[in-house]
């Protein structure tokens, strides 16, 4: 059987139904998953952020470390429980709610899908087939009611009548019944109630009750105990879909609750959409990093540029085994016809440079590898080739940009614009794909916006530049799906000048492609975030703490406190 079969036409237009994890009709995500190194690391009692962009595996690692934990329960006793963030957010719409309030909503959502998870895996907590049958004996009785009791303890602090308070700070929820109770964040909280919502009849309420941290702690690790578990592991995935202003006051609530206890929590975040807390001049408010909790990156372990046998194994396991789930049949077929094994499956589709073409175009990130494979199938398909080439890996990287990140550059005009220049800089006057940029301009937020879409790909940090020493600078490439659809008038580029361009598939070959500071101080210029400094020429930073604090210059730090810059709003079309 050959890769123009109509079986492995079938096949391949299948593997979207499995690319996102949560779509996955098998339960056996451990079997599917590759990736036994960033398992393993996880797989510990530590409170851990793992962070990554979109498609980079967390949904996946979470379900299959959940199987791991619960697949040897009868040894550790340990329970991990899976919980979406998107599915517990408040349909909060009123702009009066504070983070402080919206947090606990989120807060209660936890706990009860803590308590729906307990319930759910009971039996398999007891070791029994059936805990509470018609006929009771006086120990499942007891139990019975034990189990009662502290549910009941727990059901009564968070229901829809009762108030939070964390220190001084009382947070409220809109109750079951309709009405609405309105809280006055102060540090003498006042609590009115009676506000209708829907046109329902107004009801006053003169028995409300605070309920403390401490006790649903308390309930909490009582009920932990008695269910004589060693551990709780709560894996809570999408966070980042948190407002960002909730998410310090969420992680405090979950510190304050659970830290002392039997409690563990595993974080799937993505990176600079993530906020676990802040200093104070007395404490960390929030779970500190190092401290509380410690971080796991999952962006950048597959690098073509730095392993390729390392990124090249990875993948081929990847597409070897989400294949298989759908027919092995046809995938046992396919490698005995090809004289292929499972660890160069990958070949039979791909030559080893339309191979790296395509792992550098994914920038290691596996959703993205899986649906640019698709997409260079459906280019093979109509070429006379034998395999996938490295046209039509190109091919299909323009079109997956198209489909899935240009409608998000579109809507960020300064970030369209930096591509813009980006593209004209690196791609049509160097004809490369990465380049290198100081460190020292790591944190912009335009450069981190451009990584969270996906349009730009970090590769290494701290490289050395041969002709600057003392100066360390981050690796990047160019997402060259981009190429083709960012209107780039003067020297536009066609899919047929794709063909010339040199994709680095090593490091090594990047020292001599820099930007220089000037690059980005004349963005900053054309977007009016920046200003020429009177006394030193240079440009000012309005987003330099020292100009925001002391309204001074960045660059020769005199004072600039005549100056009033002008903002200037451009669109992408002005550039």
């Amino acid at each position: 059987m050959n890769i123009r079969d109509k079986q492995v036409k079938i096949l391949i237009g299948t593997l979207a139904n499995v690319i996102r994890a949560e779509n996955i009709s098998t339960s056996n995500y451990l079997e599917l998953y590759v990736g036994d190194e960033s398992l393993d690391s996880i797989n510990n009692i530590n409170n851990q952020a793992i962070y990554g962009r979109r498609g980079s595996g967390k949904t996946h690692l979470l379900k299959a470390l959940q199987e791991k934990i619960n697949s040897n329960f009868e040894v550790e006793r340990k329970l991990g429980i899976y919980i979406d963030a998107r599915s517990i957010l408040p349909l909060t719409n009123n702009a009066s709610t504070s983070p402080e309030e919206t947090a606990s909503l989120i807060f209660q959502g936890i706990v009860q899908s803590m308590i729906d998870a307990l319930s759910i895996n009971v039996r398999l907590i007891f070791g029994r087939d059936q805990i509470f049958p018609e006929t009771l004996s006086h120990r499942d009785k007891s139990d019975n009611l034990e189990i009662q009791n502290h549910l009941n303890a727990i059901n009564l602090e968070l229901s829809g009548r009762s108030l939070k308070r964390l220190g001084s700070i009382a947070i409220t929820e809109e109750n079951n019944t309709g009405s609405e109770l309105k809280v006055k964040i102060t540090s003498s909280p006042e609590v009115s109630a009676g506000k209708t919502l829907s046109g329902k009849k107004v009801e006053t309420k003169s028995d409300l009750r605070y309920v403390s941290i401490q006790e649903i702690s308390t309930s909490l690790q009582a009920l932990i105990e008695w269910l004589q578990l060693n551990r709780l592991i709560c894996l809570i995935d999408e966070w980042s879909e948190i407002p960002a202003e909730v998410q310090k006051h969420l992680a405090e609530l979950l510190k304050r609750v659970f830290i002392s206890g039997k409690f563990s929590f595993k974080i799937a975040a993505i990176p600079n959409r993530t906020d676990l807390g802040h200093k104070t001049s007395e404490k960390f408010y929030g779970l500190e990093d190092g401290g509380d909790i410690f971080g796991y990156q999952l962006d950048n372990r597959y690098i073509f540029e730095l392993d390729k046998a390392k990124t090249r194994d990875f993948f081929n396991d990847l597409l070897h085994k989400h294949l298989s789930v759908i027919d092995s049949n046809v995938v046992a077929s396919v490698i005995k016809t090809s004289n292929k094994s499972s660890n160069t499956f990958i070949n039979v589709f791909l030559t080893n440079k339309a191979l790296g073409e395509l792992c550098i175009a994914s920038a290691g990130i596996p959703r993205d590898f899986i649906n640019l494979f698709i997409h260079s199938y459906d280019q093979f398909k109509s070429s006379a080739g034998k395999h996938i080439s490295v046209k039509n890996v190109r091919s299909a990287t323009s079109g997956w940009y198209e489909t899935d990140k240009k409608k998000q550059i579109d809507e960020h005009a300064t970030e369209k614009i930096l591509l813009q220049s980006l593209v004209e800089e690196i791609v049509t006057k160097k004809q490369s794909s990465h380049f290198m940029l100081s460190e020292k301009h790591s944190s912009n937020p335009h450069i981190l916006s451009l990584i969270d879409f996906r349009v730009l790909h970090l590769r290494k940090k701290g490289y050395s530049h041969r002709d600057i020493p003392g100066e360390t600078f981050n690796v990047y490439s160019i997402d060259y799906g981009c190429y083709n659809h960012l209107n780039i008038t003067r020297t536009a580029l066609s899919h047929n000048s794709l063909d010339s361009l040199s994709v680095q598939d090593d490091i090594r070959q990047i020292r001599r492609i820099s930007l220089p500071d000037a690059f980005l101080q004349k963005f900053q210029l054309s977007v009016g975030e920046a200003f020429s400094c009177p006394n030193c020429k240079k440009p000012v930073d309005t987003r330099h703490l020292a100009y925001i604090k002391q309204n001074i210059c960045n660059n020769c730090y005199e004072s600039v406190s005549a100056i009033t810059p002008k903002r200037t709003e451009l669109s992408a079309n002005d550039h």
